[in-house]
């Protein structure tokens, strides 16, 4: 017994090990369409950087680091992007290792001063219309996180877009002091106007209908009184009709 225990107990570490761990498995990372080349368009700056965020957040094993994620983007700069890039290269400057630093120093060479132009515009124009709440708050959100303004002028902006009826409603609570908490407030309101909307609906569908009474067309209408017209015959034609007879033959002597 004592032979069969130590086998077992020098067999087993060998077991253990052969077994692989959950930590040891390698995560397949989802593979994405590379970004398009950039060759120093401003228009296309703020999407190219977007596509390279997306793979970042879809490889986080791949670019987990600043160095790694600059890297990815200098790979696909062409042209006058690349001639931009190219000093920091030669130096290996700080820039390189710190993602923050690279976007700040990129968005400042090629951001689209027309497109913040247009941001700002949109928002001051933006309208809810005919769509709800949360439709407003996806577009509205979107033009907010790119103009980065402040959560004082975004949320003043906001209540503009709103319509007549949601401000009214709103203006029985107090106004909340993040754009955040704004969207949630305003969505949260429209949907029970939407389902007060609704009942109404349904209220009138179930109400039941009062039959009148069908209307005589002869009948002759004094006030609010029908009064049945009935067709008499001339007195003086009826009896002419009653007395008319044949003559006697002593009568047609005379």
């Amino acid at each position: 017994n004592q032979v069969i225990s130590e086998l077992r107990n020098t067999a087993q570490p060998n077991y253990v090990q052969n077994v692989p761990t959950i930590s040891t498995i390698p995560v397949r990372e989802p593979r994405l369409n590379d970004p398009e080349l950039f060759t120093g368009n401003k228009r296309k700056a703020r999407a190219f950087i977007l596509q390279c965020k997306n793979i970042f957040l879809s490889q986080p094993a791949t670019y987990g680091t600043d160095s790694a994620k600059v890297a990815f983007i200098i790979s696909f700069l062409r042209g006058p992007a690349f001639e931009w890039v190219s000093p920091y290269l030669e130096v290996d400057d700080g820039c390189l290792h710190n993602f923050e630093s690279f976007l700040e120093l990129f968005n400042t060479s090629f951001s689209d001063i027309d497109r913040k132009t247009e941001v700002a515009k949109q928002l001051t124009d933006i309208k809810q219309g005919t769509r709800g709440a949360s439709a407003l708050v996806s577009e509205f959100h979107r033009l907010a996180v790119e103009s980065k303004w402040p959560d004082t002028a975004l949320i003043q902006l906001f209540y503009n877009a709103l319509n007549s009826n949601l401000k009214d409603e709103i203006c029985r609570f107090d106004r909340p002091d993040s754009i955040e908490e704004f969207y949630k407030l305003a969505v949260r309101l429209d949907n029970r106007l939407t389902e007060r909307r609704n009942e109404r609906k349904g209220d009138v569908e179930r109400t039941p209908l009062k039959i009148l009474p069908k209307k005589d067309p002869n009948a002759m209408v004094i006030g609010t009184t029908q009064i049945k017209a009935y067709k008499y015959e001339d007195s003086s034609e009826s009896d002419s009709h009653s007395t008319k007879r044949g003559l006697t033959k002593e009568e047609r002597l005379f």
